[in-house]
Protein backbone atom coordinates (compact mmCIF):
# COMPACT_ATOMS: atom_id res chain seq x y z
CA UNK A 1 0.00 0.00 0.00
CA UNK A 2 1.14 3.68 -1.15
CA UNK A 3 0.03 6.64 -0.13
CA UNK A 4 -0.26 9.44 -2.73
CA UNK A 5 -1.33 12.85 -1.77
CA UNK A 6 -3.17 12.95 -5.37
CA UNK A 7 -4.08 10.91 -8.35
CA UNK A 8 -1.88 12.41 -10.73
CA UNK A 9 0.80 11.78 -8.06
CA UNK A 10 -0.25 8.11 -8.27
CA UNK A 11 -0.15 7.97 -12.13
CA UNK A 12 3.12 9.57 -12.39
CA UNK A 13 4.67 7.01 -9.85
CA UNK A 14 2.56 3.97 -11.92
CA UNK A 15 4.23 5.45 -15.05
CA UNK A 16 7.98 5.97 -13.43
CA UNK A 17 8.07 1.93 -12.26
CA UNK A 18 6.26 0.96 -15.12
CA UNK A 19 3.15 -0.31 -13.04
CA UNK A 20 -0.75 -0.71 -13.52
CA UNK A 21 -2.89 1.66 -12.32
CA UNK A 22 -4.71 0.21 -9.47
CA UNK A 23 -7.46 1.28 -6.91
CA UNK A 24 -7.13 4.10 -5.41
CA UNK A 25 -8.93 5.04 -2.08
CA UNK A 26 -9.55 7.37 0.39
CA UNK A 27 -8.09 6.94 3.93
CA UNK A 28 -11.41 6.53 4.65
CA UNK A 29 -12.19 4.05 2.56
CA UNK A 30 -9.09 2.37 3.43
CA UNK A 31 -9.97 2.89 7.57
CA UNK A 32 -13.71 1.30 6.70
CA UNK A 33 -12.44 -1.38 4.55
CA UNK A 34 -10.24 -2.42 7.51
CA UNK A 35 -12.32 -2.20 9.87
CA UNK A 36 -14.62 -4.90 8.13
CA UNK A 37 -12.04 -7.27 6.95
CA UNK A 38 -10.20 -7.06 10.69
CA UNK A 39 -13.23 -7.08 12.77
CA UNK A 40 -13.38 -11.17 13.06
CA UNK A 41 -9.39 -12.05 12.40
CA UNK A 42 -8.69 -12.69 16.44
CA UNK A 43 -12.07 -14.81 16.69
CA UNK A 44 -11.15 -18.60 17.90
CA UNK A 45 -13.21 -19.93 15.37
CA UNK A 46 -11.79 -18.09 12.35
CA UNK A 47 -10.85 -20.09 9.50
CA UNK A 48 -10.31 -17.12 6.61
CA UNK A 49 -12.53 -15.29 4.61
CA UNK A 50 -14.35 -17.41 1.68
CA UNK A 51 -14.45 -15.87 -1.45
CA UNK A 52 -17.98 -14.18 -1.44
CA UNK A 53 -17.55 -13.28 2.27
CA UNK A 54 -14.66 -10.93 0.62
CA UNK A 55 -16.77 -9.91 -2.56
CA UNK A 56 -19.56 -9.19 0.04
CA UNK A 57 -17.48 -7.04 2.03
CA UNK A 58 -16.24 -4.87 -1.15
CA UNK A 59 -19.96 -4.14 -2.05
CA UNK A 60 -21.11 -3.05 0.80
CA UNK A 61 -17.92 0.00 0.88
CA UNK A 62 -18.86 0.45 -2.66
CA UNK A 63 -15.18 -1.22 -4.18
CA UNK A 64 -16.48 -2.73 -7.23
CA UNK A 65 -15.11 -3.11 -10.52
CA UNK A 66 -12.48 -5.41 -12.21
CA UNK A 67 -10.33 -4.63 -9.43
CA UNK A 68 -11.97 -5.92 -6.57
CA UNK A 69 -13.86 -8.70 -9.02
CA UNK A 70 -13.07 -12.20 -8.10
Amino acid sequence: MLYFRAKSEVEIWCQANSRRLGAILSLSQVWELSKRWYSDRMDSDFRGRALESALAIFRTLGLTGDFWAA
